[in-house]
């Protein structure tokens, strides 16, 4: 029974793009890689379990840095999990500063299907209750409305000791 589907493309295998559509209970069809040796009759489509999660990190060099994207990537992998991971980060920057309307490649990003989106925020906003209101709950909302049926994750790091007034940073776009 299909009760949702996605589709994309996926040129991690083998170096070369195959089409998939994701069905409801992690089936996926291979749609490019099976068009000449199949009809396209149900019968004769090619099926296989969609053992992928795909994980969407949105941040700036908390996350890049030490690509703790990869790192959960090769965590997985270690224990028979395959992951795709993909990343929308800009060192110092806020999650506003990255939502759809004003960063291009979150926009493409978020176009696609994903089963968890990770967002992590400048690390001061958290701790000011004006950065709050202003800059982390509006880029919250804007993710919940565009996440498709991906869950959301915050990623929260830790603020300096010494504190701030507010979001610092040397990227004139956050």
């Amino acid at each position: 029974e299909m009760l949702e589907e996605a589709s994309g493309v996926d040129d991690s295998i083998n170096s070369e793009s195959f089409e998939y559509i994701v069905h409801s209970k992690g089936w996926c069809q291979l749609s490019a890689a099976c068009a000449e040796e199949t009809d396209g009759t149900p019968e004769s489509i090619t099926y296989i379990k969609a053992n992928i999660t795909r994980v969407l990190f949105i941040g700036n060099s908390f996350t890049f840095v030490n690509d703790l994207p990869q790192q959960l990537a090769q965590v997985a992998k270690s224990m028979g999990r395959s992951v795709h991971v993909a990343t929308s980060v800009i060192g110092g920057c806020t999650l506003y500063a990255q939502r759809v309307g004003e960063n291009n490649r979150t926009a493409e990003l978020l176009e696609q299907e994903w089963d968890y989106i990770v967002l992590q925020d400048q690390s001061l906003v958290p701790t000011v209750k004006a950065a709050r209101e202003k800059y982390l709950y509006p880029a919250i909302d804007d993710f919940v409305r565009r996440k498709r049926r991906a869950k959301l994750v915050l990623y929260m790091t830790w603020a300096p000791q010494s504190g701030s007034q507010c979001p610092l940073s040397t990227n004139t776009v956050c």
